[in-house]
């Protein structure tokens, strides 16, 4: 598994239509409720299915043209919930190493990264993706769960003193803070983080133009909580698993 991830990566980005974003939608989905199915559309759009130790499934691309890369776990799947989405991997240092790091130890349904450079094409700001898509059909078959996407941000990059002192920023993406970001803000600061929750401590770094965000809340989910993580914290909970575990509290 290890290895599919760290070949996971594209230099370029095919476009996909519409009707395949739809035939997207459906074969996630599928494939998420049932994972003895093997969807014939998600080969031709471009991913290989891969089993591995009888508790992962690997979507992988195969041809590298930026299609993402995704693990879906279906051992034990009544204690299974939530999903991680890692949409800027190789431009937020880290995130994806962390995010591999906690699908692996933790109870969470499924992950989604991104393969390609977020300046050839960003994940978090682009509709017609598969990335886009596996997340509308983890949230139709979910819509009890959330989903928690991980960001990066270098707080000596910004003017604001709070942002620079801060190691992470919390939002669901809205002005008015949800209640579910409220408890993990506060869970955060329990847990000994300088968290800052959008809407309320500050107004910048809230990911208000998110594409994730803004397509499930079309389809009445509003379970998406934005994490923005400073760079020495990212530093720390890519190699140390109890700091991972410690997060893991705050995100269940």
């Amino acid at each position: 598994m290890q290895n599919l991830y760290f070949k996971s990566k594209s230099k370029k980005y095919k476009s996909i239509t519409p009707i395949e974003y739809q035939q997207a939608i459906k074969s996630f989905r599928e494939i998420l409720n049932n994972p003895i199915i093997y969807p014939k559309e998600l080969y031709t759009l471009g991913l290989n299915i891969v089993k591995k130790s009888n508790n992962f499934i690997i979507l992988s691309e195969e041809n590298n043209l930026g299609e993402g890369f995704y693990i879906i776990k279906y051992k034990n799947s009544s204690t299974l919930q939530n999903m991680i989405s890692i949409p800027h991997r190789f431009h937020d240092k880290y995130t994806g190493i962390i995010g591999f790091h906690l699908i692996k130890e933790h109870n969470y349904r499924a992950i989604a990264f991104n393969t390609v450079h977020r300046k050839v094409m960003d994940s978090a700001h682009t509709s017609l993706t598969l990335f886009n898509a596996f997340h509308i059909a983890f949230a139709s078959l979910y819509p009890n769960d959330r989903i928690y996407q991980i960001h990066g941000f270098n707080g000596n990059k910004h003017k604001n003193i709070f942002i620079k002192k801060s190691q992470i920023v919390l939002s669901s993406t809205n002005r008015q803070p949800s209640q579910e970001a409220i408890e993990i803000h506060n869970c955060l600061r329990e847990e000994g983080y300088t968290s800052l929750l959008y809407g309320k401590e500050i107004f910048e770094l809230g990911g208000t133009t998110n594409t994730q965000s803004k397509t499930l809340k079309k389809y009445d989910f509003f379970n998406f909580i934005h994490i923005e993580l400073n760079t020495p914290l990212r530093e720390v909970l890519r190699r140390d698993y109890l700091s991972r575990k410690k997060l893991i509290k705050c995100l269940p």
